[in-house]
């Protein structure tokens, strides 16, 4: 092209000017001086080729793997633990400020019912974990007339003996903590379970404050420290309401827990089985419409 010729050119004229030595005169053609420019142009963009090529080769740099990046499905998952766990603090501490938990008269026959049911098992584990191998070497039943026995099994009969169970292997075997404990955690699932359903826009913040407020307005934590089986019914309706209001919207595992609450409910007095149906008939309608 002219714009190459005449640079070409201009690029001659200085290397003869440059060149030009005193006393010796030299003359360089411009074919040849062409020539050598256009060679050295070419070896230039020769090497610029090689490098790009070598820069494009070049692998992308690793990423590190021992990097620690936090599982956020199991932080998402563990939320609704947290927040019963909260719940239930804040119930028993409410029993704490009024003292202790709380017993009545039939308390003591139904701790005796858990501890007659666990009674063959101790017998039968007696080699291993040692105590008494039958009745006769049990303190426990030294005060037992067996002819008053006929009037214990009229007790036994009035009251449940599930709810026996459980009172014995928690406060019998521990203190009646144990107890409140675990009913704290019972009646904080089932209400927090109603409100994850009920409410789609929901905080932790919205939590503390109506577990909260259901802990000084109403009588639930009373309950909570009550060792009898009353609290049950009332954890029973609700999660039953849960179950059937929100069917969609509770997971597998909260369904799971809240028909074991369903079921103590209905196995812990039998009174309890009444209580329900009227609720159960008026849920069932508004489940409905």
């Amino acid at each position: 092209p002219a714009d190459r010729e005449g640079h070409g050119r201009g690029v001659e004229e200085e290397i003869c000017e440059s060149e030009r030595l005193p006393g010796h005169a030299q003359h360089i053609s411009g074919s040849q001086l062409r020539a050598d420019w256009r060679g050295v142009v070419g070896v230039h963009q020769q090497d610029d080729a090689q490098v790009r090529s070598h820069t494009m080769a070049l692998p992308a740099p690793a990423r590190p793997s021992n990097l620690l990046v936090p599982n956020l499905d199991w932080a998402r998952r563990l939320r609704p633990l947290a927040d019963v766990i909260a719940g239930a603090l804040i119930l028993l501490g409410v029993v704490w400020l009024n003292g202790r938990p709380v017993v009545f008269a039939d308390t003591n026959i139904y701790n005796w019912m858990g501890q007659m049911q666990y009674r063959p098992v101790r017998y039968a584990l007696s080699p291993l974990i040692g105590g008494p191998s039958k009745a006769s070497e049990d303190p426990d039943a030294a005060d037992e007339v067996p002819s008053e026995l006929h009037l214990r099994r009229t007790e036994m009969a009035a009251r449940s003996p599930w709810f026996g169970m459980i009172l014995y292997a928690f406060a019998g075997l521990g203190d009646l903590w144990r107890f409140a404990a675990l009913q704290a955690l019972a009646a904080s699932f089932a209400v927090h379970a109603l409100w994850r359903a009920a409410s789609p826009r929901r905080s932790f913040a919205s939590w503390i404050a109506l577990i909260g407020g259901v802990a000084v307005t109403s009588t639930l934590p009373f309950f909570v420290g009550f060792a009898m089986p009353d609290l049950w019914a009332g954890t029973g309706i609700v999660a039953l309401a849960t179950l059937l209001i929100y069917p969609r919207r509770v997971g597998r595992w909260t369904t799971g827990g809240l028909s074991l609450l369903v079921l103590a409910s209905l196995l812990f007095h039998h009174s309890n089985m009444l209580v329900a149906l009227p609720p159960l008939l008026l849920i069932r309608v508004f489940a409905v419409q």
